[in-house]
Parts: structure tokens; C-alpha cells; sequence
């Protein structure tokens, strides 16, 4: 071999080694960035798997509130109905009362409403034709004790109970109907005080309330019971 020919074979054994190397850094380098992407799958999957399971425990979740809310709704549209019920038996009460203990509410409604001016007063159809032949005195007498005066009008009103009064010209709505509405708000609160804010089982009454705060009557224990307590709570 002369000297060229030594030349180009150790030119060749170089470019092998070279080769060799190159090809064993770049076999590295793959089996690394292979190994780094099976982790990036791998992370990337098990982000997935929790992203799923978070989704599906805000789902479980949210289903859960909305039962939820759709239960207190549920709770709140039966005590409100309860104590629609309520307010709408004692209106119907008062006004089915016998006249004797009717009329008698008729006085203290004179007392509080009646001024010390002179006025007129009109009632229902019904009361005139049942009012006590003393009545008319009895409002006279009430308007006096004030100062001033009242003439029972012979006309009557369309109003289910009570009267309304006329002073110089301006009415005022006394009727059984237009005190209940009112006062609605302050008798429904006081209906729902004494229906609801009661310990589980009431010793008094004989009513039981559940873990929702709903009441129930037990047995032996009428609506007529509840009609009259709420009754007695009227600030008529």
C-alpha cells in the first residue's frame, strides 16, 4: 500500500468512527426524547383521567345543589300555602262569627279607626239587615267618646265585613278584606312563627313539626285548631 492508498483508508476508518459515533448519539438522544414524550402521554393521560373524575365530581355536585335548592323550594311553597290556608280561614271565621260576638269586634274596630271629626259610616248590605237595633247608638256613643260625630248611612257597601268611613270627602277602608290585606305581611309572620318555629314535637298543641321544619297535625288534632290560634293572633 503506498502512501495514498494509506491516506484514503485511514480517511475512511475516521469517517466510520465518526459515523459510529453520530449514530450512537443520535440513537441517545431518540431513546431520550422518546422516553420524555412517554412521560408527557403518560402525565397528559392522568390529567385527563383527574380532569374527569373533577368533572364528574362538580357534576355529582351541582346535581346535588339543585336537589337541594328544589327541596327548600319545595318546603317553602308548602309552608307558604299552609299559611295561605291559614290567614284565609281566620278572614273566613271572622266574618262567620254570630252576630253578637261579630258586632262586638265591630266596637273595637270603632275605637281604633273613628276620629274626633264628624263623618259618615257605611257597612255590608248583610250587617244592616242584621246589626242590633242598639248598634247605631253604640257608634254614635264611640264617635262621641273621640270628639266628634258619625251618621250611619243607609246605603250600603260592597265589602265583606267591617265599614268604611267618610270624613270630609276621604275614605277610609275599614272592611274585614282590606285589614287582612293590610296587614298580610305581619300576619303571615306571626302564622309562620307559631306554625314553624316550634321544637320537633310541640308540647302544647299537640303538633309535630319533621326535621324539614314542615308541620303536621297529629291524630286527634283538627285544622279547626290552627284556624282558631291563628285567629287569635290577628292584630284586627
Amino acid at each position: 500500500m503506498n502512501g495514498l492508498d494509506k491516506i484514503i483508508a485511514q480517511i475512511l476508518d475516521d469517517a466510520k468512527q465518526e459515523s459510529l459515533a453520530i449514530q450512537e448519539k443520535a440513537a441517545g438522544e431518540a431513546e431520550t426524547t422518546l422516553a420524555a414524550a412517554g412521560e408527557k402521554v403518560k402525565k397528559l393521560e392522568e390529567e385527563q383521567v383527574k380532569s374527569a373524575a373533577q368533572r364528574e365530581k362538580s357534576y355529582e355536585e351541582r346535581l346535588r345543589s339543585s336537589a337541594a335548592l328544589k327541596k327548600r323550594q319545595a318546603i317553602l311553597a308548602a309552608k307558604q300555602a299552609i299559611i295561605e290556608e291559614m290567614l284565609a280561614a281566620a278572614h273566613k271565621e271572622l266574618l262567620a262569627k254570630p252576630d253578637e260576638a261579630y258586632f262586638a269586634w265591630m266596637e273595637q274596630l270603632l275605637s281604633r279607626f273613628v276620629t274626633d271629626r264628624a263623618g259618615e259610616i257605611y257597612v255590608s248590605k248583610r250587617d244592616l239587615e242584621r246589626m242590633p237595633d242598639d248598634f247605631p247608638a253604640k257608634i254614635e256613643k264611640t264617635a262621641q267618646e273621640k270628639g266628634g260625630s258619625l251618621v250611619l248611612k243607609k246605603e250600603p257597601r260592597e265589602i265583606d265585613g267591617g265599614f268604611v268611613l267618610v270624613y270630609g270627602g276621604v275614605e277610609e277602608n275599614c272592611s274585614a278584606g282590606a285589614l287582612f290585606a293590610s296587614q298580610r305581611d305581619e300576619l303571615a309572620d306571626k302564622v309562620h312563627a307559631m306554625l314553624f318555629a316550634l321544637p320537633v314535637r310541640s308540647r302544647q298543641n299537640n303538633f309535630h313539626c319533621d326535621e324539614r321544619g314542615v308541620g303536621t297535625a297529629r291524630s286527634g288534632t283538627s285544622r279547626a285548631f290552627f284556624r282558631k290560634k291563628v285567629y287569635r293572633v290577628r292584630t284586627l
